[in-house]
């Protein structure tokens, strides 16, 4: 299979969080959500000693393009608010992934909100890591 990977990073200096899309085509398979499908996007989070990782995996189909918003808090202080990003080419192998630096004393909440470009909501999420205990 041939890989071709659209890697976006939006990194806050201060606080070092890398948010990352890939995507990957593999020519004759596509499988693009259509205005009458039922998409959405699935959360995992992965808590470790010194960073979150936290998956948005699309589930019912590959989306070609979406637009998201999101927000990181620490402890209650946003360290990241991006509206509107656009998105492309994400399937369940290749999807959104952030990665979070962590403290372990502290607790992160991440939310997220993914639309298709028509406006149809696909994910509209918040998640809550607390300490390392």
């Amino acid at each position: 299979m041939q890989k071709a990977i659209l890697t976006m990073a939006a990194i806050l200096a201060a606080g070092g969080i890398a948010f990352l899309a890939a995507g990957v085509h593999a020519p004759g398979i596509q499988h693009l959500v259509s205005p009458g499908q039922d998409v959405f996007f699935r959360s995992v989070a992965e808590g470790f000693e010194d960073r979150i990782i936290i998956h948005f995996i699309p589930v019912g189909g590959n989306v070609e393009t979406c637009i998201a918003s999101w927000s990181v808090a620490e402890d209650g202080n946003v360290l990241i608010d991006r509206k509107d990003q656009r998105i492309s080419h994400i399937t369940t192998g290749d999807h959104i992934i952030f990665e979070v630096p962590r403290k372990a004393q502290s607790e992160y909440t991440v939310t997220m909100v993914i639309r298709s470009p028509d406006g149809r909501e696909l994910n509209n999420s918040t998640l809550r890591l607390g300490p390392v205990g």
